[in-house]
């Protein structure tokens, strides 16, 4: 029998597939729904490849473009190199040839002085008669004639030595200051060269060279007049002299000398280009702990090095300042280093030995200073033969005292005279004959060395008092030498660097003669 009531299971069964069949109808839908958003993606993809491919190209192509811009301004930068070599080259060359012309120019203008001419016409028609070169420089030809003194110039000069000598010939027009600082700071970076007021006047500053000597000198005006300062001392050592531009041009036309008598200074008139000269600082103008700088190096140069500093402190006649600033400086100038003003030039201390028979002066371990040019200074009118003399004359003057103590040392007996005592004291101790040889042209000497030969050789027949009475004549006619030689040579002659050795030297003569005097009266005893 079949019941009437529902069956549980087929219930469930029938929702079963029902759920199948809705489920089955979902998956389809959401797959559909996947597949589109799957096809818009791949289409994005494919958007973003196209776009990524349009990038590289345009990255690449930037590259190019880049890489390309790049060897463009190296190209640029070689060329810039290579127009400025070219140009410090021309220049270079420029100069070379402006430095051959002056001196071959230099050369023909002093070799012109001295000479004579019967009769000089000039282009205004006036004639000169017995003609005499006596200068040519810038200026123009200075002559001596019978009428007087003359100075001819491009103008009024033969039309010949005006082409001869390059009267009014042009010269190169040389930067200001702003237009050497402007170039300095240029080649610097755009930043103000070190020192630039100071270098802007170097072509104010000389080279001296006197023998293996060398300093520095510079050119100023003072007292009416243009001057070369130095120090003196580069100036008195006896070897010849030769004062030179940076160019290597010598300066062959100097003038008046003169002194200071309070310190090692020097000075001597020149005529220059007036833009050379330097400008000395005013009165008052110079305070402690002012930055300055000194010119240095010696001999000849075109860019001297430069050393800065400060002002320790002033005194009445120097300038404390650091030893960087004058340590082989000498005769340079000291300057202010914002105004390129000077206010000394560079000296050192006098000095003195310890005897007569002391080696020569260790200048190297002298002081050095800074001695003041704003202040009245003491000048006195030398040659300049006789100041650079001066170191040769003291060494002479001194030779010939030593010679006056060996002779008054000699024993005089009958076997000879003892030449080979020794005398003299530390490093100059050395034997009288040694120091004989070195007056050999003496007559006195020559006298005593043929003395001793005989007595030696046993040739000499007298006794010893006559002997003793010959040697004596001979003392007397060496110490009648020795004064006159003395009364000649006067310290106050000698520049302030020399006079301290000078007054030695009269010194130790003095003794020299008073023991030569001894031995002469104990001869006649």
């Amino acid at each position: 029998m079949i019941s009437n009531r529902p069956l549980p299971w087929l219930a469930v069964s029938l929702f079963a597939c029902t759920g199948l069949v809705s489920c089955d109808r979902t998956n389809k839908a959401d797959i559909e729904a996947t597949q589109l958003k799957l096809t818009d993606k791949e289409a994005e993809i494919e958007d973003l490849k196209i776009e990524i491919g349009k990038l590289k190209a345009s990255g690449e192509e930037a590259k190019k473009t880049e890489q390309k811009a790049d060897a463009t301004l190296q190209e640029l930068n070689d060329s810039k190199q290579e127009i400025k070599t070219l140009k410090e080259e021309a220049e270079q060359l420029r100069k070379e040839k402006e430095k051959l012309q002056d001196q071959i120019t230099a050369k023909i203008r002093n070799k012109a002085v001295g000479e004579k001419f019967a009769r000089v016409a000039a282009p205004n028609g006036k004639v000169y008669l017995q003609v005499v070169i006596r200068k040519v420089d810038d200026a123009g030809v200075s002559i001596a004639h019978d009428g007087g003194f003359s100075l001819l110039n491009e103008d009024s000069a033969p039309a010949t030595w005006v082409e001869r000598f390059r009267l009014g010939a042009p010269k190169p027009e040389e930067p200001d200051d702003a237009a050497l600082a402007a170039a300095a700071a240029a080649e610097n970076g755009g930043k103000p060269q070190k020192f630039a007021a100071v270098r802007s006047k170097l072509p104010g500053v000389l080279f001296i060279e006197s023998g293996r000597t060398k300093g520095i000198a510079f050119v100023a005006n003072r007292d009416g007049s243009t001057w070369l300062y130095t120090a003196a001392h580069l100036l008195a050592t006896g070897a010849s002299l030769a004062v030179k531009d940076s160019k290597g041009i010598p300066f062959a036309d100097l003038g008046k000398c003169e002194i200071a008598e309070d310190g090692d200074l020097a000075r001597i008139e020149v005529s220059v280009k007036p833009e050379m000269a330097l400008t000395v600082v005013k009165p008052g103008g110079v305070a402690a702990d002012q930055d300055i700088v000194a010119v240095g190096g010696g001999g000849s140069s075109a860019n001297p090095p430069l050393f800065g500093g400060k002002i320790d402190a002033l005194k009445p006649k120097e300038i404390d300042v650091p030893s960087a600033i004058t340590g082989g400086n000498s005769g340079g100038p000291v300057m202010l280093a914002d105004t390129a003003e000077v206010i000394g030039v560079v000296c050192r201390a006098e000095m003195g030995r310890q005897d007569l028979w002391s080696p020569a002066l260790d200048v190297a371990k002298a002081r050095r200073m800074a001695m003041r040019i704003d202040r009245e200074i003491p000048w006195r009118g030398v040659t300049l033969e006789s100041l650079r003399t001066e170191t040769q004359r003291i060494a002479s003057f001194d030779s010939r005292s030593r010679l006056i103590l060996a002779v008054s040392s000699l024993r005089p007996a009958q076997d000879g005279l003892q030449l080979d005592t020794q005398v003299g004291s530390g490093k100059g101790r050395q034997t009288i004959m040694t120091i004989f040889k070195q007056h050999s042209n003496l007559g006195p000497v020559q006298q005593l060395v043929q003395m001793d030969k005989q007595l030696t050789e046993k040739a000499l027949r007298s006794s010893e008092r006559d002997m003793k009475r010959r040697v004596s004549g001979i003392y007397r006619d060496l110490l009648n030498a020795a004064n006159n030689d003395t009364g000649g040579f006067r310290p106050a002659d000698f520049s302030y660097i020399n006079r301290k050795e000078a007054e030695l030297s009269v010194k130790w003569r003095q003794q020299a003669i008073e023991m030569l005097g001894a031995s002469a009266a104990a001869l006649n005893r």
